[in-house]
């Protein structure tokens, strides 16, 4: 069931064109390959995957109901994040990650704030590794008071935007 909800979540990002293939992680790590540059995960599939089996079955259930429900939810945080990350603008970032914890909570808490919890050892040891580091992860994850940008600038961790 989880596979479902996150199906459909995909869904709304293939209808504008965002898909695992063209996805920047692919271009960046093609990059960063080709450079002779290493690699890191902050998580393993098998991580991913535990995630979603620990929402349980009956809110995961009631997620996926939501969802098809009014599936113009799901698309309006969509163009929040897309578009606010896209044009820089943070607080239609922050209502994307606003709206994904008013409508699915225990979603958000496991997708979002465990995992960013988990990161947030990794990515400081890499950030004061002192090399050169760049960090990929979901749009979402930079968004709100409580995600990793926020939590990385609490532990003074100088974060620059891509193209700024």
């Amino acid at each position: 069931m989880p596979f479902v909800v996150t199906g459909l979540a995909t869904h709304v990002y293939t209808e504008i064109g965002l898909s695992h293939q063209c996805g920047v992680e692919n271009v960046l790590y093609a990059r960063a390959g080709n450079n002779g540059q290493e690699i890191h995960g902050l998580e393993a599939a098998t991580d991913q995957v535990r995630s979603l089996i620990s929402i349980g079955m009956d809110r995961v259930t009631g997620g996926l109901r939501n969802m098809l429900e009014r599936p113009e939810l799901v698309t309006e945080m969509r163009d929040l994040l897309v578009m606010g990350y896209v044009q820089g603008d943070q607080d239609a970032m922050n209502l994307a990650r606003a709206k994904m914890y008013e409508l699915y909570p225990d979603v958000a808490d496991c997708l979002l704030t465990a995992r960013e919890a988990r990161w947030l050892p990794k990515l400081e040891a890499i950030v004061r590794s002192g090399r050169p580091t760049m960090v990929v992860v979901g749009a979402l994850h930079f968004a709100g008071e409580d995600g990793i940008l926020a939590a990385l600038k609490q532990h003074d961790v100088v974060v620059d935007r891509l193209g700024e």
